[in-house]
Parts: structure tokens; sequence; C-alpha cells
């Protein structure tokens, strides 16, 4: 059931990327085809595939809201009504002064944008650190977008009068060079004009060219003020996490140093945000999940807890029910190097699971190692079958990532589920030489 979740959300999210990556070539390929007349083959396949690729986008449309009882919006079906392709097959490439009527009749397709605008309203939506690349990336994208289109009609002005002798075009000895020479100079310009005022190479002459001049550079302040703002909001969110997480361990620092704690210990204490944030974003998942229902909230903590446990016989031989009922009780902790997980005479309340890192066994007084607890191993249980308080000390070798099972809740997983007993006796007995040595030393944990 997850992997057919996992597979219609990975569809989802390559169709949203197929319709951004279409929508921003039409944005790129129409107004250039208009400004430049380039109507050769490879232009009309590529203008084929990004039809295709909508037609098929409205036919989904259709029918998710078919089955929806709602119609679809009347702009997307006109955007995409072939009547472009109808001309082109019954006429032929009818031109219109420097156009041709192909072309003109391909300007609704430019309503496609409006689905890129969309998919970058959804983006922001998402959470601001998860989001950041994407949303750099789309205002990049838009940025670029607008100065080729403006490159387009700067030259589309002058290609439009016929290129007269006082055009830029004509002045600058543009009217028999080539489309790339042509479209390289009306992006410069275009760039120029909309990040400044220009460099005074290329400028306007006649009512026309200063007309769409004055445009630009108005279109250009506004834009960029937005742009930049949305640039500065998006690499400000960033670190957004980062600060708020450490401003909280500055406060705790703050206390402890108020309260005399000594160097050594404010020193651990920052040694152990490092290494959460490092490792953990900051975060434990368990806490940061509390807020979802219990159905996703397990599949989360299998998505992001079951690699970890994949290793620990106790979860990974134990039916689909009985790792769904671990999942939503374990509790997940990050120890720091030396800290004292079960302390020699506690009662025995917690049964712990070592994801990650390496434990040691030490005797109550500390001196003498009995021996090591690895990845993947757990302890607790005996003692807290036996009714035993614990004998021996266990101590953290390094960081270490620990699920910790509450004796109230391993109770109620075996009153749920009577066959978690027969998985407990037969982990037990593949472990029984481990245990077996650690009795012989006198060790119950």
């Amino acid at each position: 059931m997850t992997g057919s979740r996992d597979r219609t959300s990975r569809a989802a999210s390559l169709l949203r990327t197929a319709t951004l990556v279409g929508a921003v070539a039409t944005g790129v390929v129409e107004p250039f085809q208009i400004a430049f007349g380039a109507l050769s083959g490879w232009a009309l396949l590529v203008l084929l595939v990004l039809d295709a690729l909508f037609w098929g986008l409205l036919w989904s449309e259709f029918r998710t809201r078919r089955e929806a009882g709602l119609p679809l919006q009347p702009s997307n079906v006109l955007a995409e009504l072939p009547l472009d392709w109808l001309c082109l097959i019954l006429l032929g490439p009818t031109q219109i002064g420097p156009v041709s009527l192909f072309a003109l009749l391909r300007l609704p397709r430019l309503w496609r944008l409006r689905r890129a605008w969309g998919l970058y309203r959804s983006a922001t939506l998402r959470g601001v650190s998860r989001s950041v690349p994407r949303r750099l990336a789309m205002l990049t994208t838009a940025l670029v977008v607008l100065n080729h289109q403006v490159g387009c009609v700067w030259f589309m002005q002058s290609s439009w009068a016929g290129h007269p002798a006082d055009s830029w075009v004509a002045r600058q000895g543009l009217i028999d060079a080539t489309t790339g020479d042509q479209y390289l100079r009306s992006l410069y310009w275009s760039v120029t004009t909309m990040t400044t005022v220009g460099y005074g190479d290329i400028t306007p002459v006649g009512s026309r060219e200063y007309a769409v001049t004055v445009a630009v550079m108005l279109l250009g302040t506004i834009v960029h003020a937005l742009l930049i703002g949305a640039f500065a909001a998006a690499i400000a969110g960033m670190d957004i996490a980062r600060t708020r997480f450490f401003q909280s361990a500055d406060v705790l620092q703050a206390f402890l140093r108020a309260r005399g704690a000594s160097q050594g210990l404010l020193e651990r204490v920052s040694d152990y945000h490092d290494h959460l944030w490092g490792q953990h974003g900051g975060y434990l998942h368990d806490r940061l999940l509390s807020r979802l229902p219990s159905s996703m909230r397990n599949e989360v903590m299998a998505s992001l807890a079951g690699p970890l446990l994949s290793d620990v016989p106790l979860f990974s031989t134990a039916p689909g029910p009985v790792q769904q009922a671990l999942l939503s009780v374990l509790r997940f902790e990050v120890h720091p190097p030396g800290a004292v997980l079960v302390r020699s005479g506690s009662p025995p309340e917690e049964v712990f699971v070592l994801a990650r890192g390496r434990l040691e066994i030490r005797s109550p007084d500390g001196e003498q190692v009995h021996g090591h607890f690895e990845a993947g191993d757990f302890f607790g249980l005996l003692s807290l079958m036996l009714g035993e308080r614990r004998s021996a000390t266990v101590r953290s070798v390094g960081y270490c990532d620990v699920f910790v099972l509450q004796k109230r809740d391993l109770d109620g997983i075996r009153e749920a589920f009577p066959e978690f007993d027969t998985l407990l006796a037969e982990v037990g007995h593949n472990r029984s030489e481990q245990l077996s040595d650690l009795l012989l030393d006198g060790v119950v944990l």
C-alpha cells in the first residue's frame, strides 16, 4: 500500500516537473517565433511535443474534474485549441506582415505560464526550508524568461515597422545578420535596460522605441524589486530552522551558565547540539511527528526509522501489525559520548534498541568492562521479564542513536499480540550466547 502511494507521489511530482518545463519552454519559444519568424522543422517538432504534453494534461484535468462534478476552466481550454495547426494544414505558412498566422494563433498558449505560477505558489506553501532551492531555481528561471521575452519585444517592434533606417537594428547593422546575432543583441539590450538604464551603446530613436524603452524601464523597476525581495526572503529562509534551533541552544547555555554549570558541561551540551543538528537537522523525528495522525505517523516512522531498525531482530522479524505497534510507541533518543543509559541497581522499566553507535557494559564500580553492544543489539528485556534490577551499567562510547520501548508499552503489545511472546523467545534464543556470557559475569540487563 505504501509502495503504491509512493509511486503515485513520484508520478505526481514528475507530472508537476513536466508541466513546469513545458510552460517555461512555451514562454521561451512562442515570443521567439513571433519576433524572429523561426518556423523550421525542429521548431515545429518542439511545438508539437509541447502541445501533446498539454493536451494530455488537459484530458487528465477533464477526467479529474468530471469525477468531482466540476467543469473545466474555459481559459485552459481556449489556450489549447489547435487552431494554429488547422491553419497550418489548411492554409500553409500564411504571413501577416512579418509574422506568420501560425505564430499569431499560438499566442493563447502563453496562458500556460499561469500553470508555472501556480506551481511556484504551491512550492512556497510546502514549507520554507524544503522548498528554498526550488524557489530560487524558479525565481531565476522567471528572471531569465522575462528578459528573453522583453528582448523579443525589442526586436519585434523594429521588425514590424520594417526595420527603418533610424531603427536600432539598422543602426547596429543587424538587418542581414544571423538570427543568433540579432537575438543576442536584443537580449543584451533587455538585460542592461531591465537591470540598469543601459550602457548607451544601443539607444532608442523615434517615438516607438522611446515608448518601448520607458515601458521596459518601469517594468524592470517593478519586477526586479519584487524578484530581489523574493530572492532575499528565500535565502533568508534557508537558515530559519538553523537559527531557531541554535537560538534555543543559546538560551539553554545561558541558563546553565547562570546556574553555575561547569565549562566542561557547557562544552558537552554545545557539542551535543552540533551533533543533533548535523545528523538529525536539530529535531528528533518522533517528537516532530507528534502532531500527525497515528496512521500517517506510523507510515513516516516506518520510512525514517525502518532503515535504522532493519538489522534489529526484534523489529525486522516481527509481523507487519507488530512492527506498526512498535513504531507507534518507540521513543527516539540521541546520547552523547559517556552518557549512562542504564545504571546498576536501577529498576527495569525500558528496553533499549541500539540503532547506531556503540555501548559498553561496565561493572557497578565502573572498573571492569563485560562487553559491548553494537548497532542492531537490544537489551533490557531479560531484567524486565525477570523483574530484577539491573546489575551493570551501560554507557555510550560515542554518539549513539537509541530507540526506547517503555515497559507499559511492551505489556500492551504483548497483550494485543500474543504471538509477540513467541517472537521474544526466538530472539532471546538467538542471543543466548551473548546473554550466557553476561549471566556468567553476573550481569542482568
